[in-house]
């Protein structure tokens, strides 16, 4: 039997359960911030135009650090997760795809468009 790396080390208990709360306010936060915005857009529609178009006009630098703060914060869960599973306890892909997922996020946000 493996044991638990966190068991094995206190301080990443702590560290861990911060970084998993990180996951857990990261998709309504994103959320949060794209609401706000594009209730504050005379013309957006969140029924037909993309969170991403959000992206284009005078204030699209705050839908670009919402798609960076939310993919860090993924990410930062991501790294929760490994510290605080053991080997056996998760498939290792579950954390691959979450940190991939919000990576991919991230830097889709710090991408510009060119419209």
């Amino acid at each position: 039997m493996t044991p638990n790396r966190a068991a094995a080390n206190p301080s990443s208990i702590t560290a861990g359960a911060g970084l998993l709360a990180c996951g857990a306010i990261a998709g309504p936060l994103f959320t949060l911030g794209w609401a706000i915005e594009g209730a504050t857009r005379t013309f957006y529609s969140a029924l037909r135009h993309p969170v991403s178009s959000l992206e284009l006009g005078d204030f699209g630098w705050t839908q670009v650090a919402n798609f960076i703060v939310a993919g860090l914060l993924t990410l930062a869960f991501a790294i929760g997760l490994r510290l605080r599973c053991s080997p056996s306890a998760a498939p290792r892909g579950g954390r691959c795809s979450s940190g991939h997922t919000r990576s991919v996020c991230s830097a889709r946000g710090s991408s510009s468009q060119t419209r």
